[in-house]
């Protein structure tokens, strides 16, 4: 039940109380730098959605209790856990094209005292991102690991909600970057789409980025014009918390994956992703590890790498998923196979009175 009781302070990842401009991740796939006009908005729904009567109730879609937000709860496909790659049910790979962007609902705004389901107007302070950036995939070529993703981009304002309806729109995060998607490396990862709160009554965006709604992911061959020098870094972004570099391991030169980096945001406190772990950048290990997703509200997604449970076993691990917020773990590289990039993490939006 959403009272006006339940919007309190964020659990214990919000501290006290954007737009997407740019971001580059790769290595595997590698490196990339685009330059877009807002953040993600990530989500369920069909991006554009245009009738307010079909869109469900906030509350009863979207509300994250034990978090006190609302956030995207579509989640991400299932992955091939030899691959990393998303799968539609029938176990087909699934395309970036055919991964959610968003999901919409409304939020009922009430004067006075509300009834379950609704919020009580009046002045609140807003925290929200747009989906997180996923990691670049591996690349059989010189066993390069891809980058790490980077974080959404963490805001917080003050907000004053008079009666009426409300669509809010929830960035889902990017899809990973596919792996060896060819013999210059992996893909590099997507941006994570935007999240907006706009008024039914007159259009206006409350928060957020505007256009959040009719938001459209970039093609793979869009994707891949963006693309900076292949070089594996992990993804950047004014406001954002870089993703890790991916692992590279040559004859020729060997250097171990890189950390996240913690969010910039004083009101978060996310866990920047680990690099993969477990591999030494030496020749010997042919492997290249991810790098590590930047931090959001959530924590940033690990590098896939080579974990070692015992001296005598070994076992490949994936790359992890961002958390809310926050970039994938990029995938890692070798000579007999490569992982794809986990998604960034779904974006969210939570408000707090006063």
């Amino acid at each position: 039940m959403l009272t006006p009781q339940s919007i309190k302070s964020l659990s214990l990842l919000l501290m006290a109380g954007g737009a997407l401009t740019c971001f580059s991740q790769a290595r595997g796939a590698d490196a990339i730098e685009v330059a877009a006009a807002s953040p993600g908005s990530g989500a369920m729904a069909a991006a554009g959605t245009t009738n307010p009567a079909a869109l469900p109730n906030c509350a009863s879609t979207n509300y994250d209790g034990t978090r006190n937000l609302f956030t995207v709860t579509s989640g991400m496909p299932p992955v091939a856990r030899s691959t990393g790659e998303p799968l539609t049910t029938k176990g087909a790979v699934l395309e970036a094209k055919d991964m959610p962007v968003n999901q919409q609902c409304i939020l009922h705004v009430v004067r006075g005292a509300a009834q379950p389901g609704e919020i009580t107007a009046g002045r609140y302070t807003a925290y929200f991102s747009g989906g997180g950036d996923g990691g670049a995939g591996g690349s059989q070529r010189f066993n390069g690991g891809g980058g790490g993703g980077a974080s959404a981009v963490q805001n917080r304002m003050a907000v004053n909600l008079s009666p009426g309806d409300y669509k809010l729109t929830l960035g889902n995060g990017g899809p990973g970057g596919v792996a060896c998607k060819d013999v210059l490396g992996g893909g590099p990862g997507y941006p994570g789409s935007p999240t907006s709160l706009v008024a039914l009554s007159n259009g206006l965006v409350i928060a957020g980025t505007p256009g959040a709604d009719s938001w459209k992911r970039p093609s793979r061959s869009q994707l891949e014009k963006m693309v900076g020098n292949k070089d594996g870094h992990g993804g950047s972004g004014p406001g954002k918390a870089p993703g890790g570099n991916g692992g590279f391991n040559t004859p020729a030169r060997a250097f171990g994956a890189t950390d996240g980096a913690p969010n910039p945001a004083p009101w978060v406190a996310g866990a920047p992703g680990d690099n993969g772990t477990g591999v030494l950048p030496v020749v010997a290990s042919g492997i290249g590890a991810g790098g590590g997703g930047g931090a959001g509200l959530g924590n940033g997604g690990d590098g896939a790498g080579l974990n070692e449970p015992t001296p005598t076993q070994t076992r490949d691990f994936l790359p992890e998923m961002g958390g809310l917020g926050a970039g994938g773990g990029g995938g890692q590289g070798r000579e007999t196979f490569c992982t794809a990039g986990a998604a960034g993490g779904p974006g969210y939006f939570a408000l707090r009175r006063g």
